[in-house]
């Protein structure tokens, strides 16, 4: 899921991108790593609110595949660019605790990303699982 939407992200932002390249080459800008010269890039970054607010969700759908998160996904996005959701504020929250609470109140998110959210920043006490985590379990 994260790769595709790394993957949307690039083709958004190279949209009408014979112009942008063009500036970049004049600028000297050079969006590929020198480790990674020559091998084929095909990530952006991970797309911001309001990439992700401008979509359909058809579009969202068909390019990556979300399946129901993609509405959920579409709806954050647009909390956060009409500043219905002040993600300011989660900025600077020092403890687990505090932080789940914000977190648990987003429209969407379940345990599993709560967890993974929370490990991000940092808080390692909650395991994100699922029923895929549990099947690879069985079969390790």
């Amino acid at each position: 899921m994260a790769r595709a939407l790394c993957a949307l992200q690039l083709e958004l932002s190279t949209r009408g991108s014979k112009r942008k390249k063009r500036r970049q080459e004049k600028d000297g800008a050079n969006p590929v790593p020198a480790e990674m010269e020559g091998e084929e890039v095909d990530l952006g970054n991970f797309p911001s609110p309001k990439e992700l607010a401008n979509l359909d969700a058809d579009y969202l759908q068909s390019k990556c595949k979300l399946g129901y998160r993609t509405n959920y996904i579409l709806k954050l996005a647009m909390e956060i660019e009409e500043g219905k959701l002040k993600i300011d504020g989660y900025e600077g929250v020092q403890d687990a605790a505090s932080c789940r609470i914000l977190i648990k109140g987003i429209s969407g998110v379940g345990s599993f990303a709560r967890a993974s959210v929370l490990m991000c920043l940092g808080f390692y006490d909650e395991v994100p699982w699922d029923s895929e985590t549990i099947k690879f379990l069985k079969h390790v």
